[in-house]
């Protein structure tokens, strides 16, 4: 996808552990991302956004330990308004 040479955005791990999900941003570039979580109803539950420097960061997020089981979709909007989607377990 677009971006930087050996840009990446990584959520790990998959199954969540703890109620913890971790987006790893990887060579991206600056500028305001959205995190949006959506749980396994099509309810987002979550919703932040982020004014990242360029470079590498890792952005720690809490799920509710009641959080219901099942597929979450975890939507990366990026500066440039291209959206990524990863799906994780909890």
């Amino acid at each position: 996808f677009a971006g930087n040479p050996g840009s990446e955005i990584t959520v790990y791990p998959n199954p969540i552990i703890n109620g913890v999900i971790n987006i790893q941003m990887h060579n991206q570039v600056a500028g305001l991302y959205e995190i949006k979580i959506i749980n396994p109803l099509g309810q987002e539950i979550i919703s932040k956004k982020i004014v990242h420097a360029g470079g590498n960061i890792t952005q720690t997020i809490e799920l509710n330990n009641r959080s219901a089981k099942g597929v979450y979709q975890i939507k990366i909007i990026k500066p440039d308004g291209t959206e990524q989607v990863e799906r994780v377990l909890n």
